[in-house]
């Protein structure tokens, strides 16, 4: 079941980038890369919690504090080292 979900974002993901040219413009550096992940990982975590698994009746023992509580460390540790 994980390698579905896996495979089906990672498709989901190729779609819009052959067919978004700026998405493209935005992964053509690292940077951009690495922003584009930081908002399509959300983006894929709050769609499975909040809907794909809740329609599959599936209770994941992840709330959304927890994904905001790593949200506000990784901003926190973000801040120390910069």
């Amino acid at each position: 079941m994980h390698f579905l979900v896996a495979t089906t974002w990672a498709a989901l993901y190729a779609v819009a980038y052959g067919y978004w040219p700026a998405l493209r413009r935005m992964t053509r550096s690292t940077a951009g890369a690495v922003g584009v992940g930081l908002l399509f990982g959300p983006v894929v975590w709050c769609t499975m919690r909040l809907i794909v698994l809740p329609l599959l009746g599936a209770h994941s023992p992840i709330v959304l504090w927890t994904f905001l509580a790593m949200v506000a460390t990784c901003r926190t540790r973000r801040a120390r080292s910069g």
